[in-house]
């Protein structure tokens, strides 16, 4: 290609000179004679020759360049006509005064070979299948090398020499019919498959299916009912071999060659042809593609204007191209169908039904990529406002030093992750197939030359290095074992069912159809243990002895096993059979947000909570041990031990209350016990009245007192909460704050990340300002 170039490029000089060489020859001595220096008039008209000699000298060589590169790029090359010519069998193409013609084969090739006999239809052996269509093609032409005219319908039957055929005894004879019903069965079987029976012969083949009493005798009356519908077609066959009938014809209005054999010329029945044709024999026309050139619009389509919201469109953004529910946009505060006005545009949909699969899939299929010199120039603004920048910094301060890092991008190249890894802050994994350093390596199970083979280059030992080993105590058995895992066994049991189904005379194949196969296995299956089940209650029942089956185990009737178990002296097993642990439903010793106790390790006032924090709140982050003022173990032992109702209550409030419930029970019991009995009858109504009124002045001093002390308690309480920020109020004390109103962050510890987090998110951002990231 470079020399093409190189040439075209010195033709054009060559050109371009003598082209200066003609134009100075055009100038006429009288005119140089004549010049003037002041005549204006006649340097103007010097100045237009020359310009009209230049244009017309530049058109005449871009059309030489033009001539020059359409026979570069379509250079002329001679086919060869009979290349395109198609003749048919026994003949040959030949050019006859430059126009192709086919001819009959003028010589065939000596065969030696006996395996390349063949036997026509008239039952004679020929060298050769070239001699068969020789033969026919002259006497189709009536040619003088044409033995016979009937030779023009000479057919190949079989390859190899003729041989007598076998004369039918009479055991074929009283075999016939039997042959005959099940060929008709199996062709009627054959066409209600394809769909080609009408409804009632449909019905007949099903009935054939479910009835062996009706199976030959509605395939039989099937074929004759049909021979007699169309009694004429196979002497009519015959006629048009014989040239007494005129042809079939196509939808085209073509004949169709009576001797093209029948599976050449019936159509298949999904084709759906209405009558003769041969059109599923021709080529078939692709459909023409688009080309690359033509684009079809993309994005949204500005050219039309929405104002108001319209019937039927995304009631969120207002397009009409999709619905709600795939809807892209935010979601809007005033929805599209409620707003004044509609913003979003709807998208360009390709409707264009003549494009095919990948075609519709092409993601550069309307990219223009003149569009990608806006990102360039874009870059290039900003690499000339850096060089600025730098260039102002060294000219204010020569000495300066200028980092190259920003612009040394393949600095860290040999620090991306390889194919394979999976890189974590904190762990490397790799996924291949290396094994871990703590691991046994599969070389040194067994360090006889003789065992299993370890190929080092994929790491795979693939037989069992310890054979001797029992598998159930092996730790490695060879990567053979999962080739008869799963499903493999199950497999190989199923091709041997088919195998043997299919040599019982049952059609079924593992490949063809596994359904209908794992259908016929399981209804094999459930027949088979119900014949063992009923041969098993027949004997039982003929014979008797079904109470000696009902026997205990032997571990009953001998009252010892062979299962080694200890027992301690108070009956306790200490080794062997060890009682199974009851598993719960819920996830047991799962500790998350940080705690370091499970849900449910604290109780108090009738909530559920954690131990370590004290937090009643399940997702909440564990901070540690902080325990609100006035809370005590005795407060906590007597909130536990008492019988309140499971009611959220703040702490500090919940001291005053117990408090007072103390004091009235003791008041009550005070009261009860204050109150006279029989035995103390010798005391006097007055002295009793005396009594009581001074044990009721004494408890109302003691109630004025406590009250006065709880009130004191109170104000600091309130004092030292007002100081509090809030804040801080709902980080000490956080169960007096409701559950609704509690900060969204109020128990998050913020912690400073590490290098490690910080490295690992820089490279999973993403970079916006990529100018290939919208194309990956």
């Amino acid at each position: 290609m470079r020399s093409i170039w190189l040439l075209l490029c010195l033709g054009l000089l060559a050109l371009g000179q003598v082209r200066a060489e003609e134009s100075i020859a055009d100038i006429d001595l009288d005119d140089i004679a004549e010049f003037d220096e002041d005549d204006e008039e006649f340097l103007a008209v010097l100045e237009e020759k020359s310009k009209n000699k230049d244009v017309d000298r530049e058109n005449e060589l871009a059309q030489k360049l033009a001539e020059v590169q359409h026979n570069i790029l379509n250079p002329v090359v001679e086919v060869d006509p009979c290349e395109i010519m198609h003749c048919g069998a026994g003949r040959i193409c030949q050019l006859n005064k430059g126009k192709p013609e086919c001819v009959c084969i003028p010589e065939c090739p000596e065969e030696s070979d006996v395996r390349r006999h063949v036997c026509t239809n008239k039952n004679e052996t020929w060298p050769s299948d070239c001699a068969v269509y020789q033969q026919r093609c002259w006497c189709d032409i009536k040619d003088p090398g044409c033995r016979h005219p009937d030779n023009a319908h000479l057919h190949i039957d079989y390859y190899g020499a003729c041989h007598e055929s076998r004369v039918c005894d009479g055991e074929d004879l009283k075999d016939f019919p039997r042959r005959m019903r099940d060929w008709l069965f199996n062709v009627m079987r054959d066409l209600a498959e394809r769909d080609e029976l009408t409804e009632h012969y449909m019905q007949m083949e099903l009935e054939a299916e479910t009835n062996n009493s009706r199976r030959w005798a509605n395939a039989a009356v099937w074929k004759w009912c049909d021979l007699d519908g169309d009694t004429d077609r196979s002497v009519l066959e015959e006629a048009r071999k014989a040239g007494t009938a005129p042809a079939a014809v196509d939808e085209e209005g073509r004949d169709i060659n009576p001797h093209i054999p029948q599976y050449i010329s019936n159509a298949p029945w999904y084709y759906g042809s209405q009558g003769p044709t041969l059109k599923h024999q021709r080529p078939q026309h692709e459909d023409e593609r688009g080309q690359l050139d033509n684009r079809a619009p993309k994005g949204l389509d500005t050219t039309k204007l929405v104002t108001k919201f319209r019937k039927g469109a995304c009631e969120n953004c207002g397009a009409m191209t999709h619905k709600k529910k795939d809807c892209l946009e935010r979601p809007r505060k005033v929805q599209a169908k409620y707003a004044e006005s509609i913003v979003v545009h709807d998208e360009h949909i390709v409707t264009d039904a003549s494009i095919n699969y990948d075609e519709k899939r092409d993601r550069w299929s309307s990219y223009d990529p003149s569009n990608h010199r806006e990102i360039i120039e874009e870059y290039e603004k900003v690499e000339e406002a850096k060089r600025q920048l730098k260039a102002e910094k060294l000219k204010n301060d020569p000495d300066a030093e200028i980092s190259d890092e920003e612009g040394n991008e393949d600095k860290y190249v040999d620090e991306v992750d390889m194919p394979g890894t999976k890189v974590d802050s904190k762990q490397r994994i790799t996924v291949r197939n290396l094994r871990i350093r703590e691991d046994t390596a599969k070389y040194l199970r067994n360090l006889d030359p003789n065992s299993a083979y370890y190929d080092p280059k994929t790491r795979s030992m693939r037989d069992n290095p310890n054979p001797a080993v029992p598998a159930e105590e092996a730790e490695f058995a060879g990567e053979n074992f999962v080739r008869f895992s799963g499903d493999t066994t199950a497999q190989a049991t199923a091709q041997l069912f088919a195998w043997e189904a299919h040599g019982k005379g049952v059609d079924v194949h593992l490949l063809a159809e596994p359904t209908k196969l794992e259908l016929l296995q399981k209804e094999y299956e459930q027949k088979k243990e119900q014949f063992k089940s009923s041969t098993k209650t027949d004997i039982v029942e003929k014979y008797g002895g079904e109470d000696h089956l009902q026997v205990p185990p032997k571990s009953l009737l001998l009252a010892q096993t062979e299962e080694y178990v200890e027992y301690s002296r108070s009956g306790k097993v200490i080794k062997g059979i060890e009682k199974p642990k009851a598993r719960s439903i819920y996830e047991e010793d799962v500790y998350i947000n940080n705690h370091t106790t499970i849900w449910g390790s604290f109780w108090n006032a009738g909530r559920w909570g954690y131990k370590c924090c004290k937090s009643f709140i399940k997702n909440s982050y564990c901070v540690g041990m902080q325990e609100p003022e006035g809370y005590s173990e005795q407060q906590l032992q007597h909130a536990t031990t008492s019988s309140a109702p499971p009611v959220a209550a703040p702490l500090v409030d919940a001291v005053p209350r117990i408090q007072t419930e103390t004091l009235e029970k003791e008041a009550v019991a005070d009261e009860v016990d204050s109150a006279p009995s029989s035995e103390d009858s010798s005391e006097t109504e007055e002295e009793v009245k005396e009594s009581k009124k001074s044990k009721k002045k004494s408890k109302k001093r003691e109630k004025k007192k406590k009250a006065k002390e709880q009130r004191k308690n109170k104000k600091k309480h309130k004092e030292i909460k007002e100081k509090e920020t809030p804040a801080v109020r709902s980080k000490n004390q956080p169960d007096e704050i409701d559950d609704r109103k509690r900060p969204y962050n109020s128990m998050y510890d913020v912690k400073a990340p590490t290098e490690e987090e910080i490295e690992e998110w820089k490279k999973k951002r993403t970079r916006t300002d990529d100018p290939m990231l919208q194309f990956l």
